[in-house]
């Protein structure tokens, strides 16, 4: 049995993966699969999508990636904190953490890690996002 990332939640919490490339998408939710306190509950290639799930399910994490084909991430970001203010987001993007993160953190994400840092990176940024308290 895999660490509870969220502390000791009993129900798993749930999570949309948001990302244009089927590849990258499918191996974040092979990855968060593998993780006993999570379950996927949806996934979107774009902003449309993501709003479609938003409209029947609440969930307690959306991973977010900045480039969506002709979608950005920054306003879908605004979107979910509008539509799900109790959802926590991380930025999951190739894009240079130095030159995004503060923008995203400006537009409502609770967090960034880039693509380069692996599963044990992406993993950490999930459980750090989700232990932090909302204010």
């Amino acid at each position: 049995m895999n660490a509870d990332p969220a502390g000791a939640s009993e129900s798993p919490l749930r999570v949309v993966v948001v990302d244009d490339h089927p590849v990258s998408r499918r191996g974040i939710i092979s990855l968060l699969e593998c993780e006993d306190a999570l379950r996927v509950c949806g996934e979107a290639r774009d902003r449309a999508g993501m709003l479609n799930i938003l409209a029947c399910e609440t969930p307690d994490l959306a991973l977010v990636d900045l480039s969506l084909g002709n979608d950005s991430g920054l306003d879908l970001i605004r979107d979910i904190r509008s539509r799900a203010p109790g959802c926590r987001i991380l930025v999951v993007s190739m894009h240079d953490e130095r030159l995004y993160e503060d923008c995203v953190i400006r537009a409502g994400a609770h967090g960034y890690v880039s693509k380069s840092e692996g599963p044990d990176g992406l993993i950490e940024a999930v459980r750090r996002v989700v232990t932090v308290s909302t204010s």
